[in-house]
């Protein structure tokens, strides 16, 4: 709390009959003066109360907001989010077809909603055609998530698996069970490119356990592949898609024509 002490050489305003220095503050009136003996001289420590009492609620704020703004920003450079598409938005999603409208709202539904979605692990799946924005409104998922300070991973497919096979090699800090845990503890985990390699035996084993660890502990994932639903479906394995649309999942397709074109 900022106070200001001086002598008591201006003279207060008023003296109340029992002796109490007032003065008045501009916007809150009358306030008592405080004195106190400092090494045997008298001082006044002039400064409203209630204009003290604004400018710490104030600097608290600065400092909430300060950390706030810390966390989001430690968030953001862990996430993974690819800088093409650190700025990218829901709204900035354009287009007025019905299904990109229907994209948009169920993107923005997403967010609006997740405090209650991740207590159900429910998750998203975006697949169709290439260049529709996929990967834009996946990103502007989780950029709006990040700034609810909420944690965020995103990866691919084929580098979640790679670096949980990293782990295999002896010089490796990190065990394979350390990686699926840290892939376990986000709020959301965004995996792009799904299908994209197909993958061997092992490899649909590992994404399998990150899954299914997720979902045994109600973190919800949002999934992107350049495939149709029973092109995912077979990729994924029904048991997995299954455990996907539970709690509430929606699987979005994204149907119209690239973007790119």
């Amino acid at each position: 709390m900022e106070t200001s002490a001086q002598s008591i050489s201006p003279e207060p305003q008023q003296t109340k009959l029992d002796g109490s220095l007032m003065r008045k503050c501009d916007f809150h009136g009358e306030y008592q003066v405080k004195t106190l003996s400092v090494f045997g001289e008298q001082r006044v420590f002039d400064s409203c109360p209630q204009c003290a009492e604004e400018r710490r609620q104030r600097q608290d704020e600065e400092i909430r907001e300060r950390v706030r703004q810390q966390r989001i920003t430690a968030f953001l450079r862990g996430s993974g989010i690819p800088f093409r598409f650190r700025q990218c938005t829901i709204a900035g999603f354009s287009g007025d077809t019905k299904g990109i409208k229907h994209a948009r709202s169920v993107a923005r539904r997403y967010v609006d909603e997740f405090e209650g979605r991740l207590n159900r692990g429910t998750a998203l799946i975006f697949c169709g055609k290439p260049g529709t924005g996929k990967t834009h409104l996946a990103c502007a998922v989780g950029l709006e998530l990040i700034r609810s300070e909420h944690s965020v991973v995103y990866t691919t497919e084929y580098r979640l698996t790679r670096s949980i096979k990293e782990t295999y090699g002896r010089d490796s800090g990190e065990s394979e069970e350390d990686l699926i845990r840290g892939y376990r503890k986000p709020p959301l985990l965004i995996i792009d490119e799904v299908g994209v390699s197909r993958g061997s035996e092992t490899d649909h084993i590992l994404l399998y356990e990150v899954l299914n660890g997720r979902y045994e502990r109600l973190l919800p994932c949002l999934l992107i592949g350049n495939l149709t639903l029973d092109e995912m479906t077979a990729h994924l394995g029904e048991r997995v898609m299954d455990r996907m649309r539970d709690g509430g999942g929606a699987i979005v397709a994204f149907d119209w024509q690239s973007y790119r074109k």
